[in-house]
């Protein structure tokens, strides 16, 4: 049903039964959440906005808002608070092949999809060397070799495909909602299976020829240990989580005594960082000497 209230245009779906399904009401950009306009002011710099409209669907309001800078056209949702609506995580189980990995991606995202949504486009980070927003050239600790993720996405769900770096994509995230946004150069380093580094130089991501940044490639030690890149002695050899648990695991096979081992058999194939926090705090002999 479509009419017109107040000189505005409204929008109801009902199913059979009666039941409404999706409201719409056009608004003006002065009745947006001072949030929501804020991030357009801040991330969209020089677009006009060019409508607006306040939808209601599943109990959830949300604002959709088409954005104008000569050719280039934008169409966002956001909710009222700018929260996320719904997350799912699960382990990439890298271990059992690049055929598992891809069925956990689909799981995450089939698990994030609601029937009745209306899914605009998918985005995505990955570690590793990452081409035309499309192609996973090399991850050091997922088995991703040319691997064009784009190509598969968008053939399983139809739908616009964008990937970036992990960690690119977290430490511009991370800067430009902080608060942060008047410094005009950043770095980010994430700790975590691996070591990855972002660069933001005059507010731009600086990716170089997609390698840029990854500090956890550095060479700390010429003859040290084996990375997952093939390299030795990198940075991520040592500090990163996988490099932990390799060394753990060495030092459990020649009889060190550590309560990492109950951990690892609970766990699975990768210790969890509470557990490594927890063995730490309660100064196990093993992680501390590992860590420190």
């Amino acid at each position: 049903v479509e009419f017109d209230l107040d000189r505005r245009d409204h929008e109801v779906w009902y199913n059979a039964s009666g039941n409404m399904l999706k409201k719409e009401l056009e608004i003006t950009e002065a009745e947006l959440p001072q949030v929501v306009r804020s991030i357009i002011k801040s991330k969209y710099a020089g677009y006009r906005v060019d409508d607006v409209e306040m939808v209601w669907k599943n109990k959830v309001k949300t604002y959709e808002v088409e954005l104008e800078k000569g050719q280039d056209e934008k169409h966002i949702i956001f909710d009222e608070k700018g929260k996320v609506i719904k997350k799912e995580k699960k382990k990439t189980k890298a271990e059992e092949g690049i055929d598992k990995v891809k069925e956990q991606i689909f799981k995450v995202v089939d698990s994030l999809i609601d029937e009745d949504m209306e899914i605009l486009g998918i985005g995505a980070g990955s570690p590793g060397i990452i081409k035309d927003e499309a192609i996973v050239i090399f991850s050091p600790n997922i088995p991703f070799r040319e691997f064009n993720l784009k190509e598969i996405m968008e053939k399983r769900y139809n739908k616009r495909f964008v990937l970036g770096n992990d960690v690119n994509i977290g430490t511009y995230g991370e800067w430009k909602e902080s608060g942060k946004k008047d410094s005009q150069n950043a770095i980010g380093i994430f700790v975590g299976t691996g070591v990855g580094g972002a660069i933001i130089i005059d507010r731009k991501l600086y990716t170089g020829k997609g390698g840029a940044g990854e500090i956890g490639h550095m060479v700390v030690n010429p003859e040290g240990a084996f990375c997952g890149c093939h390299g030795k002695g990198c940075l991520e050899a040592y500090s990163s989580k996988t490099g932990i648990q390799k060394e753990i695991i060495e030092q459990i096979k020649k009889g060190r005594k550590t309560v990492l081992k109950e951990y690892l058999e609970e766990d699975g194939a990768v210790i969890k960082s509470s557990s490594l926090e927890k063995a730490y705090e309660d100064k196990d002999e093993l992680c501390v000497e590992v860590i420190d």
